[in-house]
Protein backbone atom coordinates (compact mmCIF):
# COMPACT_ATOMS: atom_id res chain seq x y z
CA UNK A 1 0.00 0.00 0.00
CA UNK A 2 3.07 2.30 0.67
CA UNK A 3 4.40 1.58 -2.21
CA UNK A 4 0.90 3.12 -3.95
CA UNK A 5 0.56 6.12 -1.99
CA UNK A 6 3.42 7.20 -3.23
CA UNK A 7 3.60 6.74 -6.97
CA UNK A 8 -0.05 8.44 -6.31
CA UNK A 9 0.13 12.51 -7.22
CA UNK A 10 0.25 14.41 -3.90
CA UNK A 11 -2.59 17.01 -6.18
CA UNK A 12 -5.56 14.01 -6.99
CA UNK A 13 -8.18 13.01 -4.57
CA UNK A 14 -6.60 9.46 -2.99
CA UNK A 15 -9.12 7.75 -0.84
CA UNK A 16 -8.35 4.40 0.88
CA UNK A 17 -11.29 2.55 2.37
CA UNK A 18 -11.12 -0.94 4.07
CA UNK A 19 -10.52 -2.89 7.40
CA UNK A 20 -7.58 -2.21 8.93
CA UNK A 21 -7.61 -4.12 12.05
CA UNK A 22 -6.31 -1.54 14.27
CA UNK A 23 -7.67 1.02 17.11
CA UNK A 24 -6.38 4.52 16.74
CA UNK A 25 -8.31 5.54 19.86
CA UNK A 26 -8.85 9.20 20.47
CA UNK A 27 -5.91 11.03 20.94
CA UNK A 28 -6.17 14.13 18.48
CA UNK A 29 -3.84 16.36 20.10
CA UNK A 30 -0.86 13.68 19.19
CA UNK A 31 -1.67 12.62 16.22
CA UNK A 32 -2.93 16.14 14.88
CA UNK A 33 -3.52 15.99 11.22
CA UNK A 34 -4.34 12.42 11.12
CA UNK A 35 -7.08 12.37 13.34
CA UNK A 36 -9.86 13.84 14.20
CA UNK A 37 -11.51 14.85 17.48
CA UNK A 38 -14.07 12.34 17.68
CA UNK A 39 -12.52 8.96 18.12
CA UNK A 40 -13.53 5.92 19.68
CA UNK A 41 -11.86 3.56 22.19
CA UNK A 42 -8.36 3.21 23.18
CA UNK A 43 -5.32 3.33 20.91
CA UNK A 44 -3.54 -0.02 20.19
CA UNK A 45 0.23 -0.91 19.18
CA UNK A 46 -0.68 -1.67 15.60
CA UNK A 47 -3.06 1.74 15.78
CA UNK A 48 0.16 3.66 16.78
CA UNK A 49 1.96 2.35 13.73
CA UNK A 50 -0.94 3.07 11.59
CA UNK A 51 -1.24 6.52 12.30
CA UNK A 52 2.50 7.42 11.86
CA UNK A 53 1.99 5.67 8.32
CA UNK A 54 -1.03 8.54 7.94
CA UNK A 55 1.06 11.18 8.98
CA UNK A 56 4.06 10.55 6.88
CA UNK A 57 1.43 10.10 3.97
CA UNK A 58 -1.08 13.31 4.80
CA UNK A 59 -3.93 10.55 5.38
CA UNK A 60 -6.46 11.56 7.55
CA UNK A 61 -9.28 9.46 9.37
CA UNK A 62 -12.41 10.90 8.20
CA UNK A 63 -14.71 8.52 10.57
CA UNK A 64 -13.00 10.70 13.75
CA UNK A 65 -13.75 14.16 11.90
CA UNK A 66 -17.64 14.55 12.47
CA UNK A 67 -19.91 14.36 15.50
CA UNK A 68 -22.11 11.61 15.99
CA UNK A 69 -24.69 11.71 18.42
CA UNK A 70 -25.05 8.24 19.11
CA UNK A 71 -21.93 5.57 19.43
CA UNK A 72 -24.07 2.96 17.19
CA UNK A 73 -22.64 5.22 14.56
CA UNK A 74 -18.82 5.39 15.47
CA UNK A 75 -17.79 1.36 15.94
CA UNK A 76 -17.49 -0.46 12.99
CA UNK A 77 -16.93 -4.44 14.62
CA UNK A 78 -18.69 -6.20 17.12
CA UNK A 79 -17.01 -9.40 18.68
CA UNK A 80 -19.00 -12.17 19.36
CA UNK A 81 -19.80 -11.98 22.79
CA UNK A 82 -22.11 -8.44 21.89
CA UNK A 83 -20.95 -6.44 23.67
CA UNK A 84 -16.96 -5.59 22.73
CA UNK A 85 -17.10 -3.03 19.92
CA UNK A 86 -14.40 -1.33 18.24
CA UNK A 87 -13.51 0.85 15.54
CA UNK A 88 -11.05 -0.76 13.59
CA UNK A 89 -12.70 0.14 9.75
CA UNK A 90 -11.79 3.30 8.10
CA UNK A 91 -12.24 5.58 5.35
CA UNK A 92 -9.16 7.72 4.31
CA UNK A 93 -8.77 10.66 2.48
CA UNK A 94 -5.83 12.86 1.80
CA UNK A 95 -5.66 16.29 3.92
CA UNK A 96 -5.78 18.27 0.13
CA UNK A 97 -8.80 17.16 -0.25
CA UNK A 98 -10.35 16.59 3.23
CA UNK A 99 -12.81 19.70 3.24
CA UNK A 100 -14.53 17.81 0.27
CA UNK A 101 -15.65 15.11 2.40
CA UNK A 102 -19.09 16.33 4.12
CA UNK A 103 -20.31 13.19 6.20
CA UNK A 104 -18.66 9.76 7.56
CA UNK A 105 -20.26 7.10 9.61
CA UNK A 106 -21.12 3.65 10.35
CA UNK A 107 -24.24 2.23 9.31
CA UNK A 108 -26.39 -0.69 11.12
CA UNK A 109 -29.73 -1.21 9.02
CA UNK A 110 -27.58 -2.81 5.76
CA UNK A 111 -27.99 -6.58 5.84
CA UNK A 112 -25.05 -7.47 5.02
CA UNK A 113 -24.77 -10.87 7.86
CA UNK A 114 -21.46 -9.76 9.15
CA UNK A 115 -19.48 -8.48 12.47
CA UNK A 116 -18.51 -5.61 10.31
CA UNK A 117 -20.68 -2.62 9.94
CA UNK A 118 -20.78 -0.62 6.56
CA UNK A 119 -19.45 2.75 6.29
CA UNK A 120 -20.31 5.37 3.95
CA UNK A 121 -18.48 9.10 3.54
CA UNK A 122 -20.30 11.76 1.55
CA UNK A 123 -18.03 13.90 -1.18
CA UNK A 124 -18.90 16.61 -2.80
CA UNK A 125 -16.30 17.74 -5.68
CA UNK A 126 -16.68 19.26 -9.11
CA UNK A 127 -16.02 16.20 -11.65
CA UNK A 128 -14.94 16.25 -15.75
CA UNK A 129 -18.27 15.12 -17.37
CA UNK A 130 -17.63 11.98 -18.97
CA UNK A 131 -20.05 10.91 -21.53
CA UNK A 132 -20.96 7.38 -21.62
CA UNK A 133 -20.12 5.47 -24.64
CA UNK A 134 -23.76 3.79 -25.41
CA UNK A 135 -23.53 -0.49 -25.19
CA UNK A 136 -25.15 -1.44 -28.63
CA UNK A 137 -27.35 -4.61 -26.68
CA UNK A 138 -27.41 -7.76 -28.80
CA UNK A 139 -30.83 -9.18 -29.65
CA UNK A 140 -31.96 -12.73 -28.23
CA UNK A 141 -31.49 -14.96 -31.20
CA UNK A 142 -31.98 -17.35 -29.02
CA UNK A 143 -35.73 -17.63 -28.69
CA UNK A 144 -35.66 -17.99 -32.76
CA UNK A 145 -35.03 -21.76 -32.05
CA UNK A 146 -38.66 -21.81 -31.01
CA UNK A 147 -40.82 -22.86 -33.27
CA UNK A 148 -43.58 -20.15 -32.73
CA UNK A 149 -41.30 -17.33 -31.96
CA UNK A 150 -39.76 -18.23 -35.79
CA UNK A 151 -42.71 -17.90 -37.20
CA UNK A 152 -44.01 -14.95 -35.51
CA UNK A 153 -40.54 -12.81 -36.43
CA UNK A 154 -40.93 -14.47 -40.45
CA UNK A 155 -44.57 -13.03 -40.57
CA UNK A 156 -43.75 -9.88 -39.13
CA UNK A 157 -40.74 -9.21 -41.09
CA UNK A 158 -43.00 -9.96 -44.71
CA UNK A 159 -46.03 -7.90 -43.09
CA UNK A 160 -43.70 -4.65 -42.86
CA UNK A 161 -41.74 -5.74 -46.24
CA UNK A 162 -45.11 -5.82 -48.04
CA UNK A 163 -46.35 -2.69 -46.28
CA UNK A 164 -42.82 -0.83 -47.28
CA UNK A 165 -42.61 -1.70 -50.70
CA UNK A 166 -46.33 -0.66 -51.46
CA UNK A 167 -45.66 3.06 -50.43
CA UNK A 168 -42.20 3.29 -52.02
CA UNK A 169 -41.39 3.07 -55.51
CA UNK A 170 -39.03 0.05 -56.95
CA UNK A 171 -36.67 2.38 -58.39
CA UNK A 172 -35.11 3.88 -55.03
CA UNK A 173 -31.46 4.50 -54.58
CA UNK A 174 -29.06 1.65 -53.02
CA UNK A 175 -28.96 3.61 -49.36
CA UNK A 176 -32.36 4.06 -49.51
CA UNK A 177 -33.39 0.07 -49.54
CA UNK A 178 -30.66 -0.32 -47.37
CA UNK A 179 -32.17 1.80 -44.89
CA UNK A 180 -35.56 0.15 -45.61
CA UNK A 181 -34.52 -3.37 -44.76
CA UNK A 182 -32.31 -2.86 -42.03
CA UNK A 183 -35.28 -0.81 -40.24
CA UNK A 184 -37.64 -3.64 -40.51
CA UNK A 185 -35.01 -6.08 -39.21
CA UNK A 186 -34.46 -4.07 -35.91
CA UNK A 187 -37.76 -3.28 -35.55
CA UNK A 188 -39.28 -6.90 -35.60
CA UNK A 189 -36.14 -7.83 -33.45
CA UNK A 190 -37.23 -5.25 -31.11
CA UNK A 191 -40.84 -6.79 -31.05
CA UNK A 192 -40.21 -10.05 -31.23
CA UNK A 193 -36.97 -11.32 -29.47
CA UNK A 194 -36.21 -8.03 -27.44
CA UNK A 195 -32.43 -8.00 -26.15
CA UNK A 196 -30.49 -10.18 -23.98
CA UNK A 197 -30.79 -10.09 -20.56
CA UNK A 198 -27.87 -9.59 -17.73
CA UNK A 199 -27.23 -12.71 -16.72
CA UNK A 200 -27.21 -12.30 -12.61
CA UNK A 201 -24.09 -12.73 -10.78
CA UNK A 202 -24.98 -15.28 -7.96
CA UNK A 203 -28.00 -17.39 -10.17
CA UNK A 204 -28.35 -20.21 -7.54
CA UNK A 205 -29.92 -18.05 -5.05
CA UNK A 206 -33.32 -19.13 -4.32
CA UNK A 207 -36.57 -17.21 -3.69
CA UNK A 208 -36.78 -19.01 -0.32
CA UNK A 209 -33.47 -18.23 0.59
CA UNK A 210 -34.26 -14.34 -0.73
CA UNK A 211 -37.99 -14.89 1.53
CA UNK A 212 -35.27 -15.58 4.67
CA UNK A 213 -33.20 -12.61 4.09
CA UNK A 214 -36.03 -10.25 3.67
CA UNK A 215 -37.13 -11.70 7.48
CA UNK A 216 -33.77 -11.28 8.87
CA UNK A 217 -33.83 -7.66 7.70
CA UNK A 218 -36.64 -6.67 9.40
CA UNK A 219 -35.33 -8.48 12.76
CA UNK A 220 -31.93 -6.44 12.79
CA UNK A 221 -33.92 -3.48 13.74
CA UNK A 222 -34.97 -5.29 17.38
CA UNK A 223 -32.09 -7.82 17.64
CA UNK A 224 -30.53 -6.00 20.36
CA UNK A 225 -33.79 -5.77 22.52
CA UNK A 226 -33.68 -8.62 24.00
CA UNK A 227 -31.83 -11.88 24.54
CA UNK A 228 -34.12 -13.86 22.60
CA UNK A 229 -34.18 -11.87 19.74
CA UNK A 230 -30.80 -12.10 19.51
CA UNK A 231 -30.95 -15.93 19.45
CA UNK A 232 -33.73 -15.35 16.67
CA UNK A 233 -31.36 -13.30 14.37
CA UNK A 234 -28.38 -15.60 15.10
CA UNK A 235 -30.51 -18.75 14.14
CA UNK A 236 -31.80 -17.44 10.99
CA UNK A 237 -28.72 -16.38 9.94
CA UNK A 238 -27.74 -19.89 10.32
CA UNK A 239 -30.13 -21.23 8.51
CA UNK A 240 -29.37 -18.36 5.27
CA UNK A 241 -26.37 -19.75 5.27
CA UNK A 242 -27.18 -23.10 5.01
CA UNK A 243 -30.03 -22.90 2.37
CA UNK A 244 -27.48 -20.69 0.09
CA UNK A 245 -24.91 -23.57 0.16
CA UNK A 246 -27.37 -26.20 -0.85
CA UNK A 247 -28.79 -24.19 -3.33
CA UNK A 248 -25.21 -23.27 -4.79
CA UNK A 249 -24.18 -27.14 -4.60
CA UNK A 250 -27.41 -28.31 -6.27
CA UNK A 251 -26.69 -25.14 -8.88
CA UNK A 252 -22.87 -26.85 -9.27
CA UNK A 253 -24.33 -30.73 -9.23
CA UNK A 254 -26.83 -29.61 -12.57
CA UNK A 255 -24.34 -27.80 -14.49
CA UNK A 256 -21.85 -30.29 -14.60
CA UNK A 257 -24.17 -32.37 -15.55
CA UNK A 258 -25.16 -30.20 -18.11
CA UNK A 259 -21.34 -30.06 -19.09
CA UNK A 260 -21.27 -33.82 -19.43
CA UNK A 261 -23.82 -34.09 -21.90
CA UNK A 262 -23.26 -31.11 -23.89
CA UNK A 263 -19.66 -33.37 -24.32
CA UNK A 264 -20.97 -36.44 -25.08
CA UNK A 265 -23.28 -35.23 -27.67
CA UNK A 266 -21.22 -33.63 -28.96
CA UNK A 267 -22.45 -30.05 -28.43
CA UNK A 268 -19.15 -27.65 -27.92
CA UNK A 269 -20.94 -24.16 -27.22
CA UNK A 270 -22.76 -25.46 -25.13
CA UNK A 271 -20.20 -27.47 -23.22
CA UNK A 272 -18.06 -24.26 -23.05
CA UNK A 273 -20.80 -21.79 -22.17
CA UNK A 274 -21.76 -24.00 -19.07
CA UNK A 275 -18.19 -23.98 -17.97
CA UNK A 276 -17.63 -20.50 -18.23
CA UNK A 277 -21.39 -20.02 -16.51
CA UNK A 278 -19.65 -22.13 -13.31
CA UNK A 279 -15.56 -20.92 -13.66
CA UNK A 280 -16.23 -17.22 -14.25
CA UNK A 281 -13.86 -15.22 -16.29
CA UNK A 282 -12.25 -12.45 -15.54
CA UNK A 283 -10.49 -9.80 -17.98
CA UNK A 284 -8.77 -7.03 -16.39
CA UNK A 285 -10.05 -3.78 -17.82
CA UNK A 286 -7.28 -1.89 -19.08
CA UNK A 287 -8.30 2.00 -18.39
CA UNK A 288 -4.63 3.10 -20.72
CA UNK A 289 -2.29 2.79 -23.59
CA UNK A 290 0.81 3.68 -24.67
CA UNK A 291 1.40 6.04 -27.34
CA UNK A 292 4.08 5.24 -29.72
CA UNK A 293 6.72 6.76 -27.91
CA UNK A 294 5.63 4.86 -24.64
CA UNK A 295 4.33 7.61 -23.29
CA UNK A 296 1.20 6.49 -20.94
CA UNK A 297 -2.59 7.97 -21.91
CA UNK A 298 -5.83 8.49 -19.82
CA UNK A 299 -8.07 10.89 -21.54
CA UNK A 300 -10.29 8.68 -23.61
CA UNK A 301 -10.18 10.65 -26.34
CA UNK A 302 -6.51 10.09 -26.66
CA UNK A 303 -6.64 6.06 -26.39
CA UNK A 304 -9.43 6.34 -28.96
CA UNK A 305 -6.99 8.22 -31.17
CA UNK A 306 -4.37 5.95 -30.51
CA UNK A 307 -6.04 2.80 -31.14
CA UNK A 308 -7.31 4.14 -34.44
CA UNK A 309 -3.61 5.71 -35.40
CA UNK A 310 -2.59 1.83 -34.52
CA UNK A 311 -4.88 0.08 -36.89
CA UNK A 312 -5.11 2.39 -39.76
CA UNK A 313 -1.11 2.41 -40.04
CA UNK A 314 -1.30 -1.73 -39.38
CA UNK A 315 -3.93 -1.94 -42.01
CA UNK A 316 -3.23 0.54 -44.63
CA UNK A 317 0.63 -0.69 -44.85
CA UNK A 318 1.87 -0.98 -48.08
CA UNK A 319 2.77 -4.12 -50.09
CA UNK A 320 5.49 -4.03 -52.88
CA UNK A 321 3.48 -5.88 -55.81
CA UNK A 322 5.03 -8.00 -58.72
CA UNK A 323 2.61 -6.66 -61.92
CA UNK A 324 5.04 -8.75 -64.22
CA UNK A 325 3.42 -11.89 -62.82
CA UNK A 326 -0.14 -11.03 -64.27
CA UNK A 327 1.24 -11.28 -67.52
CA UNK A 328 2.26 -14.90 -67.21
CA UNK A 329 -1.56 -15.72 -65.82
CA UNK A 330 -3.23 -16.97 -69.44
CA UNK A 331 -6.10 -15.02 -70.10
CA UNK A 332 -9.55 -17.13 -69.70
CA UNK A 333 -11.49 -17.66 -73.37
CA UNK A 334 -14.99 -17.52 -71.72
CA UNK A 335 -16.47 -14.31 -73.05
CA UNK A 336 -19.62 -14.97 -70.78
CA UNK A 337 -21.48 -11.76 -69.38
CA UNK A 338 -22.22 -11.95 -65.71
CA UNK A 339 -26.35 -11.80 -65.84
CA UNK A 340 -28.18 -10.17 -62.88
CA UNK A 341 -27.76 -11.97 -59.81
CA UNK A 342 -30.25 -15.03 -59.43
CA UNK A 343 -32.70 -15.33 -56.77
CA UNK A 344 -30.93 -19.01 -56.42
CA UNK A 345 -27.58 -17.60 -55.35
CA UNK A 346 -29.39 -15.19 -52.76
CA UNK A 347 -30.88 -18.04 -51.39
CA UNK A 348 -27.52 -20.51 -51.06
CA UNK A 349 -25.38 -17.50 -50.08
CA UNK A 350 -27.81 -17.37 -46.87
CA UNK A 351 -28.27 -20.99 -45.85
CA UNK A 352 -24.23 -21.31 -45.77
CA UNK A 353 -24.28 -18.13 -43.48
CA UNK A 354 -22.34 -19.04 -40.22
CA UNK A 355 -24.56 -19.01 -37.09
CA UNK A 356 -23.55 -17.37 -33.54
CA UNK A 357 -21.28 -14.60 -34.79
CA UNK A 358 -21.45 -11.28 -34.00
CA UNK A 359 -23.19 -9.00 -36.18
CA UNK A 360 -21.05 -5.52 -36.97
CA UNK A 361 -22.60 -2.08 -36.75
CA UNK A 362 -26.30 -2.64 -37.66
CA UNK A 363 -26.55 -5.18 -35.15
CA UNK A 364 -28.49 -7.77 -37.47
CA UNK A 365 -27.44 -11.25 -37.01
CA UNK A 366 -27.31 -14.31 -39.29
CA UNK A 367 -30.29 -16.07 -37.36
CA UNK A 368 -32.28 -13.06 -38.13
CA UNK A 369 -31.35 -13.56 -41.62
CA UNK A 370 -32.62 -17.04 -42.11
CA UNK A 371 -35.63 -16.74 -39.98
CA UNK A 372 -36.86 -14.27 -42.55
CA UNK A 373 -36.80 -17.17 -45.00
CA UNK A 374 -38.66 -15.92 -48.39
CA UNK A 375 -39.14 -12.67 -47.25
CA UNK A 376 -34.78 -12.24 -46.15
CA UNK A 377 -34.42 -13.56 -49.79
CA UNK A 378 -36.97 -11.38 -51.83
CA UNK A 379 -35.90 -8.05 -49.61
CA UNK A 380 -31.98 -9.09 -50.08
CA UNK A 381 -32.19 -10.07 -53.76
CA UNK A 382 -33.95 -7.03 -54.54
CA UNK A 383 -30.76 -5.44 -52.89
CA UNK A 384 -28.09 -7.14 -54.55
CA UNK A 385 -29.24 -6.27 -57.95
CA UNK A 386 -29.33 -2.75 -56.87
CA UNK A 387 -26.00 -2.83 -55.74
CA UNK A 388 -24.90 -4.59 -59.07
CA UNK A 389 -26.80 -2.52 -61.08
CA UNK A 390 -25.42 0.62 -59.59
CA UNK A 391 -21.70 -0.56 -58.55
CA UNK A 392 -22.44 0.99 -55.45
CA UNK A 393 -22.45 -0.21 -52.04
CA UNK A 394 -24.01 0.90 -48.95
CA UNK A 395 -21.63 2.92 -46.50
CA UNK A 396 -22.35 0.97 -43.54
CA UNK A 397 -20.90 -1.97 -45.27
CA UNK A 398 -17.56 -0.07 -45.81
CA UNK A 399 -17.59 0.42 -41.66
CA UNK A 400 -16.42 -2.41 -39.22
CA UNK A 401 -16.03 -2.27 -35.79
CA UNK A 402 -12.42 -3.17 -34.55
CA UNK A 403 -12.24 -5.66 -31.29
CA UNK A 404 -8.58 -5.85 -30.07
CA UNK A 405 -7.94 -9.20 -28.58
CA UNK A 406 -5.44 -9.12 -25.91
CA UNK A 407 -2.69 -11.68 -26.89
CA UNK A 408 0.13 -11.53 -24.30
CA UNK A 409 2.99 -9.23 -22.04
CA UNK A 410 2.20 -5.77 -21.75
CA UNK A 411 -1.71 -4.82 -21.76
CA UNK A 412 -1.10 -1.23 -22.50
CA UNK A 413 0.74 -1.55 -25.66
CA UNK A 414 -1.68 -1.69 -28.53
CA UNK A 415 1.02 -4.26 -30.48
CA UNK A 416 -0.02 -7.10 -28.36
CA UNK A 417 -2.94 -7.17 -29.57
CA UNK A 418 -4.70 -9.05 -32.06
CA UNK A 419 -7.73 -6.94 -34.28
CA UNK A 420 -10.35 -8.78 -35.60
CA UNK A 421 -13.45 -6.78 -37.35
CA UNK A 422 -16.96 -7.05 -37.26
CA UNK A 423 -18.66 -6.36 -40.94
CA UNK A 424 -22.55 -6.26 -41.63
CA UNK A 425 -23.74 -9.53 -42.28
CA UNK A 426 -25.99 -8.87 -45.29
CA UNK A 427 -22.94 -7.44 -46.62
CA UNK A 428 -21.34 -11.24 -46.37
CA UNK A 429 -24.07 -12.05 -48.31
CA UNK A 430 -23.46 -10.67 -51.31
CA UNK A 431 -19.61 -10.82 -51.13
CA UNK A 432 -20.04 -14.85 -51.01
CA UNK A 433 -22.06 -14.56 -54.08
CA UNK A 434 -19.71 -12.42 -55.83
CA UNK A 435 -17.48 -15.22 -54.59
CA UNK A 436 -19.61 -18.14 -55.73
CA UNK A 437 -19.62 -16.13 -59.82
CA UNK A 438 -15.57 -15.66 -59.44
CA UNK A 439 -14.47 -18.62 -58.65
CA UNK A 440 -15.14 -20.71 -61.81
CA UNK A 441 -12.73 -18.31 -64.00
CA UNK A 442 -10.25 -18.55 -61.42
CA UNK A 443 -9.97 -22.08 -61.58
CA UNK A 444 -9.07 -21.32 -64.98
CA UNK A 445 -5.76 -19.91 -64.86
CA UNK A 446 -4.53 -21.34 -61.29
CA UNK A 447 -1.84 -23.59 -61.84
CA UNK A 448 -2.05 -27.63 -61.06
CA UNK A 449 0.56 -27.46 -58.38
CA UNK A 450 -1.55 -25.00 -56.54
CA UNK A 451 -2.78 -27.23 -53.68
CA UNK A 452 -4.28 -24.25 -50.67
CA UNK A 453 -7.18 -22.59 -50.77
CA UNK A 454 -9.42 -24.82 -53.07
CA UNK A 455 -12.43 -26.65 -52.87
CA UNK A 456 -11.48 -30.40 -52.33
CA UNK A 457 -7.91 -29.78 -52.86
CA UNK A 458 -6.20 -29.57 -49.53
CA UNK A 459 -2.49 -28.89 -48.79
CA UNK A 460 -2.41 -31.85 -46.66
CA UNK A 461 -3.95 -33.98 -49.43
CA UNK A 462 -1.54 -32.75 -51.80
CA UNK A 463 1.73 -33.48 -49.41
CA UNK A 464 0.16 -37.32 -48.91
CA UNK A 465 -0.58 -37.74 -52.47
CA UNK A 466 3.46 -36.20 -53.13
CA UNK A 467 4.59 -39.09 -50.09
CA UNK A 468 2.70 -41.56 -51.39
CA UNK A 469 4.25 -41.18 -55.18
CA UNK A 470 7.72 -41.38 -53.65
CA UNK A 471 7.39 -44.93 -52.04
CA UNK A 472 5.58 -45.89 -55.05
CA UNK A 473 8.92 -44.75 -57.11
CA UNK A 474 11.37 -46.63 -54.49
CA UNK A 475 9.37 -49.75 -54.56
CA UNK A 476 10.24 -49.75 -58.43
Amino acid sequence: MQNTVQDTPSQELTIIMGDFNAKVGRDSETWKGALGKFGYGMENSRGDRLLNFFLNHSLRVMNTAFYQRKASRKWTWEAPDGKTRNMIDFILVNNRWKSSVTMCRAFSKPDVASDHKMIMAGIRIKLKTIQKEKIEKRFDVEKLEEDMVRWQFSTALNDKWRRGKANTKDNGAVEETWREIKDIYIEVAQEILGYKEKQKKKPWISQEVLRMSDQRREMKATKTQSEENRKKYNKITREIKKKAKQCKEKWLEDKCTDAENSAGKPNTKRLFQTVKEICGSFSPKVTTVKDKDGKILEDRKDIRDRWGEYYEKLYNERNTVDQTVLADIPTSNSQEHMEDILREEVEAAIRNLKRRKAPGEDNIMAEMIQAGETCSVEMLHTLCNKIYQERKCPADWGRAIIIPIYKKKDRSDCNNYRGISLLSIPGKVYTRILQQRLRRYVEEVLAEEQAGFRVGRGTIDFVCDQATGREILREE
